[in-house]
């Protein structure tokens, strides 16, 4: 789908070319429209629905403001809401404050080694997204939950190396591990390094590639 070019001068027209990309600019305008046109459509499509059903005594209930982190920045939307209060978003939720790609943007800058506060205070300095440490916190450790559950994961009973490999042909009752290892930068002491993370690669009876620990 392409964008007609008489829509995009008429967005354009008295902009400040400098601003547009900003989130205060032409560009936060619009996704901020998008979103709250989408959020309306959403909204009518369940009172149609429920009208259909039979259940026409529903109507609106006014709405409220809410103020979501997106992955590079913060949109002010409005949710609709409903008498009955069975009106239930789904682009946006009732109760969630992010969307989609905002933890992915927080868990990219820690694993990159910035502490909490770093975390806060980038997000706040390029994108104008003001964001708690406890929030941070809360989402950096949700990736620390899942690290701790792979850690603890039941393993294969036997992990089977191919013979073509030519250790094996020259050993074939040894028994063979091989490692790998990726470097990545950590923060150790207070500083940033380049360690050695050591992979030990595993091959199940169907075939599949494991990495059972590291």
């Amino acid at each position: 789908m392409s964008i007609r070019n008489g829509l995009i001068d008429e967005l354009l027209a008295g902009q400040d070319p400098a601003s547009v990309m900003r989130q205060d600019g032409l560009l936060g305008e619009v996704r901020k429209a998008l979103l709250n046109r989408l959020m309306a459509a959403e909204f009518e499509h369940h009172l149609t629905q429920e009208r259909a059903a039979g259940e026409g005594k529903n109507h609106r209930n006014g709405s409220t403001r809410k103020r979501v982190l997106t992955d590079d920045s913060h949109v002010e939307v409005t949710i609709q809401r409903d008498r009955e209060a069975r009106f239930d978003p789904v682009l946006i939720g009732k109760y969630p404050c992010r969307l989609s790609g905002f933890d992915d943007k927080v868990i990219s800058l820690y694993t990159g080694g910035m502490s909490t506060r770093e975390i806060q205070g980038h997000l706040e300095e390029i994108y104008g997204a003001e964001v708690s440490p406890q929030l941070i916190s809360t989402i950096t450790d949700a990736v620390t939950a899942e690290v701790t559950e792979w850690q603890s994961r039941p393993l294969e009973p036997l992990y089977p190396v191919p013979h073509s490999v030519g250790v094996c042909q020259a050993y074939p009752n040894a028994k063979v591990m091989f490692l790998d290892a990726i470097r990545v930068k950590v923060r150790d002491q207070g500083t940033m390094c380049n360690k050695a993370v050591y992979l030990a690669p595993g091959i199940t009876p169907d075939g599949r590639k494991h990495i059972p620990g590291l």
